[in-house]
């Protein structure tokens, strides 16, 4: 162990000081402390950590935390003990009574509610902070780093943000809000076309749709109310047909080919144009019967039930919805076709269940189909009582980080085995007391060797032997971070993070 490859980090909650920051922390509340290390590994052997914090008091293990009641720099030290060797680090910590607020942002969110915006100001620094929300020059609420408004029309906000030693104002948001009442549509978010085949059960999200069934096609709408003002809709099929209308329905008779579904919606102030891919494949598709003979009237189709009969959530507490199927002929199956579940709860097979993220009123559309294919589509309204849980702050390679594994050579990120040409690599970002089901969180990957990828978890085989820099940009609604990684393919490389 040398100064060089062990050292003393430290940061406090709010991340202005040590690790992340380069400012003093503040008195009065814990700093964590800890010990980093390159091209080290404390699983060598048994080590002991004592550390003395300057003020009279100790502490042992790996990390501490520590609260300091005075102003002024302090010398921590600490001593790392295996059986060879023994080793004492000195870290000088900067302490004073306030930090004044610098560098916040506002961050908005889509409307769960139409009409409705929920604003959050994220401060980079700032201690015994207070929050003042202004639309223009006017105070509209205070108290909280949270604001929701729902403006008539286009509004500029800002927050100011002050202590005992300095204020700091927001840069501006505006909130466009088109003329007649109604919010801007945004295509494919806020307005989108839906459809649902009753035979083949072919929905916008999954499945192929049968040539020669009438499909149900419908405006359907997230965060966005039609009844704002009157709407025009334009349906184009993708086959030279098209149709006018919210609710229309359309046979396609190509056995098979893929189609692209246009819709057209307008109001006195906005036209809009979304899209949705829509697949036919009457492969095995049976031949039109010859007309049966005339039988007694079938059974009713199917329809659904829930249990509980009230769909009432709360925020962070468990839920399920059982859906029951009834009348009609069984087996039965059931297909979402509409609607937006609240974030946090997923559809699966016949029940909804999870864990709600967010408050508001959510419509969601099902369709039970039983075995004569004969079935009803049941609207259900979910309520989610309570105040949305925000993420928690992303910190780069403390509570989110790079990892990999080789498939054949089982390297990963901590750099102890080197990876092999041409093996496939894992990689998939690590957390440490960060969830990424608070919210939707989108992942970008640069592989360092000029491809580049999407998704949460990610594959890639180097063709040559070398160094690799891997950089994984995470996006959430309130932040971005980037992080990277560097990893050795067929040479012995510790990995590393920068």
């Amino acid at each position: 162990m040398t100064a060089s490859n062990v050292w003393i980090a430290y940061h406090d909650p709010n991340l202005t000081c040590g690790l992340t920051g380069q400012g003093a922390c503040p008195t009065g509340v814990p700093i964590t402390f800890g010990n980093g290390t390159s091209f080290y590994d404390f699983s060598c052997a048994t080590h002991t950590f004592s550390w003395q914090f300057d003020d009279g008091t100790m502490a042992t293990g790996w990390t501490a935390d520590h609260t300091y009641t005075t102003v002024g720099p302090h010398t921590v030290n600490l001593t790392i003990s295996n059986p060879s060797q023994t080793i004492t680090l000195s870290q000088v910590v900067n302490t004073q009574a306030c930090i004044p607020p610098f560098g916040a942002r506002i961050g908005i969110s889509a409307p769960f509610i139409p009409g409705q915006y929920r604003m959050q100001v994220i401060p980079m620094s700032g201690t015994n902070l207070t929050y003042t929300w202004y639309a223009g020059t006017t105070v509209i609420g205070g108290g909280s780093q949270f604001m929701t408004v729902s403006p008539a029309v286009t509004t500029t906000y800002f927050c100011r943000l002050s202590n005992t030693c300095g204020t700091y104002d927001t840069d501006p948001v505006t909130i466009t809000i088109a003329a007649g009442g109604c919010p801007v549509m945004q295509p494919n978010v806020t307005v989108f076309p839906a459809f649902h085949g009753p035979v083949s059960g072919c929905t916008q999200i999954s499945g192929y749709c049968y040539p020669n069934e009438d499909i149900a096609f419908d405006a359907r709408a997230f965060g966005y109310d039609f009844n704002c003002a009157t709407h025009a809709f334009t349906w184009n099929f993708g086959d030279s047909t098209m149709a006018s209308g919210a609710s229309v329905t359309h046979r396609y008779t190509a056995p098979v080919q893929t189609f692209t579904v246009s819709l057209t919606i307008s109001n006195p102030q906005q036209t809009v144009v979304a899209t949705t891919p829509l697949m036919v494949n009457g492969e095995g598709f049976p031949p039109t019967p010859t007309p049966p003979v005339p039988m007694p009237p079938p059974p009713a189709c199917g329809q659904v039930r829930l249990s509980p009969a009230n769909a009432n959530a709360e925020v962070g507490v468990p839920f399920r919805l059982t859906l029951i199927p009834s009348g009609g002929t069984p087996p039965y199956a059931i297909f979402p076709i509409g609607g937006a579940l609240p974030r946090g709860l997923d559809f699966l097979v016949d029940t909804i269940s999870g864990t709600p993220a967010a408050a508001g009123v959510y419509s969601v559309s099902d369709h039970v189909v039983d075995s004569r294919g004969c079935g009803t589509v049941t609207s259900l309204t979910i309520t989610v009582a309570g105040r949305e849980v925000p993420c928690p702050l992303m910190v780069p390679y403390l509570n989110v980080a790079v990892g990999f594994h080789g498939q054949t050579s089982g390297c990963t990120e901590l750099g102890e085995t080197a990876c092999r040409a041409g093996e496939t690599i894992d990689f998939t970002p690590a957390t440490f007391g960060y969830s990424f089901e608070c919210q939707p969180h989108t992942f970008a990957w640069n592989l360092g060797d000029g491809q580049l990828a999407g998704g949460k978890n990610v594959s890639r085989a180097y063709a040559q032997n070398g160094t690799y820099t891997v950089t994984l940009t995470i996006t959430n609604a309130e932040q971005t971070v980037q992080m990277t990684k560097t990893i050795a393919v067929g040479t012995r490389h510790r990995a590393s993070h920068r």
